[in-house]
């Protein structure tokens, strides 16, 4: 017989945050079926042109390096799609690995260059935490 904290913990969702970049809209589709497969639905998405004071919040992490700048205009040059996916069970940095796994696939069969590479991804749930409520209230 299950217990109520079996039960409660069969309940919890881990929850993760992705990014589609401008561009790769039209792929759109493909991730949510990619990640589908994967056991990931999506939890909530939205679509948004970031501003570039949001585009460096989202890459503040990046801040010193040469990059960050170039890296900032082209994230706020067109709208994006951010989704949050979950499946069942409690996020842990094994949620975050496994999708970085899945964003690299992608990356590796879509991406154009090292910054028009269709897909940012939370590597944390610190990360996440900072990043999500560009685009989301949750």
């Amino acid at each position: 017989m299950k217990t109520l904290t079996d039960i409660l913990e069969s309940l919890e969702m881990q929850r993760v945050f992705v990014v589609l970049k401008p561009g790769s809209l039209d792929l759109g589709q493909t991730v949510i079926e990619i990640f589908a497969k994967r056991g990931w639905d999506i939890y909530q998405t939205r679509t948004k042109h970031l501003l570039l004071s949001e585009a460096k919040k989202l890459y503040a992490v990046h801040k010193k390096e040469s990059f960050y700048e170039d890296l900032c205009n082209y994230m706020s040059s067109g709208p994006c799609r951010a989704f949050i996916f979950e499946k069942p069970g409690k996020t842990t940095k094994k949620s975050f690995e496994e999708v970085a796994k899945i964003k690299d696939g992608i990356r590796k069969k879509y991406g154009e260059s090292d910054m028009r590479n269709v897909l940012h991804s939370s590597d944390s749930q610190e990360a996440m935490d900072n990043e999500a409520p560009l685009f989301f209230v949750y």
